[in-house]
C-alpha cells in the first residue's frame, strides 16, 4: 500500500490541487480604498435569489442592442444583505454600463453611481469560490475597522475577477 502513495499523489491529488489553484481557490482578495468615477447604467430589477441576476443582465443587453445603445461592462447593485434577507425578498439592479448621453427606453431603467470614495475588494477565480472569498474579506475588513456594511454594493466582473465596491459615504 505504501508504494502506491506516490502514484496516488501524481495521478489524483496533484491534478486536483492544480485545478483548484487555476480556479483561484488559494488566491487572496485585494482590499483598498479608492476613488471611483461616475457610472451611468441601464438596468432591470432582479427580485429573488441573486443567482438570477446574470439572466436579467442578458435581458438588459438584448434590450440595449434592440435600442442601438452600446453596452459596456455588467454591473449589479446588491440592495439587500443575504445574511438577513430571505432569498424571496432580495432585490438587485441587474445592469449594464452605458454612455452618459444614452437614453434607454422602457422597460429599461436608468441609474447613476456618482463619483465616490469606495472600499474596493477584488478577487480572482471561479465564481464557485470568488463570491464567498470576496464577501468574506469585505466583512472581515468591516469588522476589523468597526464599520458597517453599507448597501447597495456594486459588483462587476471582468476576466474572472469579481470587484465589489462599497461607497464610504
Amino acid at each position: 500500500m505504501t508504494k502506491q502513495w506516490p502514484y496516488f499523489l501524481l495521478a489524483f491529488l496533484l491534478p486536483l490541487l492544480a485545478v483548484f489553484w487555476w480556479w483561484g481557490a488559494f488566491a487572496a482578495p485585494e482590499i483598498k480604498i479608492s476613488p471611483r468615477k461616475m457610472v451611468h447604467y441601464a438596468y432591470l430589477v432582479s427580485a429573488g435569489d441573486y443567482s438570477k441576476v446574470e439572466e436579467r443582465q442578458r435581458e438588459v443587453r438584448d434590450l440595449l442592442k434592440q435600442q442601438a445603445i452600446a453596452a459596456g461592462q455588467s454591473l449589479t447593485l446588491i440592495e439587500n444583505d443575504p445574511r438577513t434577507t430571505p432569498a424571496a425578498r432580495r432585490k438587485a439592479q441587474a445592469g449594464v454600463v452605458i454612455s452618459g448621453d444614452a437614453q434607454p427606453k422602457v422597460p429599461l431603467l436608468e441609474g447613476t453611481l456618482p463619483e465616490r470614495d469606495a472600499l474596493v475588494v477584488s478577487a480572482r477565480g471561479h465564481p464557485f469560490f470568488v463570491y464567498g472569498k470576496a464577501y468574506g474579506a469585505l466583512l472581515d475588513y468591516l469588522k476589523q475597522h468597526g464599520m458597517a456594511l453599507r448597501l447597495p454594493v456594486a459588483e462587476t466582473t471582468r476576466d474572472n475577477t469579481l470587484t465589489i465596491e462599497m461607497a464610504l459615504k
